[in-house]
């Protein structure tokens, strides 16, 4: 895993990394991530994620040598045409073709995604357990093993089924998508479906049912989604001044195997722009139109975040996911109605019958009270993340000069990867040597230490 962080303001663009990368569960310091265009010192590009370009399994840091030298010499006018160029050159480029890498890649996510559905591993899981209580649970308890396996062709047998009404419902124009990608992904499918049910000792009545499923979901999703990602990829910011820029602009790119040659690699980028206030009252808060965000400054935490993002926004990720978004507007329904109903019940002058007709309207509109809730909760979710917490730090980075700007983002991947370490003891994924670069319209691309 990887912790970066990107802050950018009017001035300057800093780009910090750590330098760890974990491989076979061992994690190894000193791993370049932040490179410096040598045509356009103006512009640099940082990665995380996976440290290959997937399609033909090269490293990113010789595609971007390699996108370095072919273009010697050249100047781009904004950050926007060395994008473009940059996406042109990696899906146009002989040495880049996609070859069985591809294949290889697309079936260990299709694989991943369906354990991650049905939870094959269970049954594993179990048995590990088993092999270590005395005895034989299976001749103990009849029938255990046949219970396994039921299970699992249930769960199987329920995701084909909903699978199996979402191609029904399908109009020409998508089933004619679906069915040019699935032959051209044909193999993969079989082979990651065969896999899949050689792994986990599945009957080959299965694998008919388990390639359904996976060729259903490999067209359906083609590219990769911002967010919601069954795929690996790596994230790729290129950031910096074009030679007709005085204001610098970033864009982030996921780039992944390709499933459908139409869209290739590459996930559109989200792009960052320094916004030019327009009145007194904009404070410069965070705007977005579609993937375009603006704001006078940026503080962008990607890969491993958690921490960051606890730091910035006062609100840590998992508390967010596991109780504000899941669990708290449910108990807080639960316990408002039942103190409700504890005081209609003790006040005077409600009789029987209305104490009916209210218990019953508050038992039928429970849905709706527990929507309403989880919606006040959100909203101030927002408020405090997004227009207090948050922008607290971005009007502290508006007007920080380059060399505080560096500083300031070496320090945060550097809590961010301290924490992370002494919060996991397993293995330190995320540490090494920091790496900063700023970047300004008067020097380019520096690093700092």
């Amino acid at each position: 895993m990887t912790s970066q962080l990107a802050l950018m303001n009017s001035m300057a663009v800093a780009l910090a990394s750590d330098s760890a990368v974990t491989i076979g569960g061992k994690t190894y310091d000193g791993v370049k991530k932040i490179f410096k265009l040598n045509f356009h010192p103006k512009i640099g590009i940082m990665i995380s994620g996976v440290a290959n370009y997937i399609p033909c399994n090269i490293s990113w840091e010789r595609v971007i040598r390699l996108f370095d030298e072919k273009n010697s010499g050249v100047e781009f006018n904004t950050v926007t045409e060395c994008v473009d160029s940059f996406k042109k050159f990696v899906r146009e480029e002989t040495v880049l073709a996609p070859n069985s890498e591809n294949s290889i890649s697309l079936q260990y996510d299709l694989i991943s995604f369906i354990e991650g559905v049905i939870e094959p591993g269970q049954k594993r899981r179990f048995e590990e357990i088993a092999r270590d209580i005395p005895g034989d649970l299976y001749s103990e308890f009849e029938g255990l093993d046949a219970h396994l396996e039921k299970t699992l062709a249930t769960k199987i047998e329920k995701f084909l089924g909903m699978i199996s009404q979402f191609i029904q419902e399908q109009d020409e124009d998508v089933k004619f998508e679906h069915k040019r990608i699935a032959k051209n992904h044909a193999e993969t499918i079989n082979q990651a479906s065969e896999i899949f049910c050689e792994k986990y000792q599945l009957p080959k009545a299965h694998v008919s049912k388990i390639k359904i499923i996976m060729s259903y979901h490999l067209c359906a999703a083609p590219g990769l989604e911002k967010n919601f990602n069954w795929r690996d990829y790596t994230n790729v910011v290129i950031a910096g001044f074009g030679s007709n820029q005085i204001i610098p602009e970033l864009h982030d790119l996921k780039v992944g195997a390709i499933v459908d040659e139409n869209i290739g690699s590459f996930y559109d980028a989200d792009i960052h722009t320094i916004r030019v206030p327009e009145h007194l009252k904009d404070l410069g808060g965070l705007e977005s139109d579609g993937n375009h965000y603006s704001a006078s400054a940026f503080i962008i935490p990607y890969a491993q975040s958690d921490e960051i993002q606890n730091i910035l926004n006062g609100v840590h990720p998992e508390f967010e996911k596991r109780y504000l978004d899941m669990k708290i507007h449910n108990q807080l329904e639960e316990q408002v109605t039942k103190s409700f109903i504890s005081c209609v019940e003790n006040t005077p002058g409600i009789g029987p019958a209305t104490r009916k007709k209210i218990l019953t309207s508050i038992e039928k509109n429970s849905e709706q009270f527990s929507d309403v809730i989880k919606e006040e909760i959100g909203r101030g979710k927002r408020h405090w993340k997004g227009q207090v917490r948050r922008q607290r730090f971005r009007a502290s980075t508006k007007n920080m000069d380059p060399m505080q700007l560096a500083k300031f983002a070496k320090k945060i991947v550097e809590i961010e990867a301290e924490v992370a370490y002494y919060s996991n003891q397993r293995t330190r994924s995320v540490g090494g040597d920091i790496l900063v670069a700023s970047i300004t319209m008067e020097d380019g691309l520096q690093f700092v230490s």
